[in-house]
């Protein structure tokens, strides 16, 4: 579903990038603006959150025995994963 998502999301800016030949500032900022802009967005960066998490924790579970490294790099991507979205949340509704 998360891939679906990230799909729907790359392939609406392409479209958008390819109606709108030059895009500035004032055109950026009025399409994040725009309510629905920010709830998809917010919704795209959940769903690349959780890809990136199944993914890693796939990688994890094959490669890495030990668990209490495993762990370990399992709250650091976590947490740098929380802080990403957060970031990006903070960013989009700034605008």
């Amino acid at each position: 579903v998360s891939a679906v998502v990230l799909a729907g999301y790359i392939l609406f800016l392409t479209g958008f990038f390819m109606l709108h030949a030059s895009v500035d500032f004032m055109m950026w900022q009025k399409l994040y603006s725009n309510m629905f802009m920010q709830v998809a967005t917010m919704l795209t960066l959940l769903a690349l959150m959780w890809h990136a998490w199944i993914g890693i924790w796939a990688v994890f579970t094959d490669y890495i025995k030990c668990s209490v490294l495993r762990g370990t790099l399992e709250v650091l991507v976590l947490v740098a994963l929380f802080s990403f979205f957060f970031w990006g949340i903070t960013i989009l509704w700034s605008i």
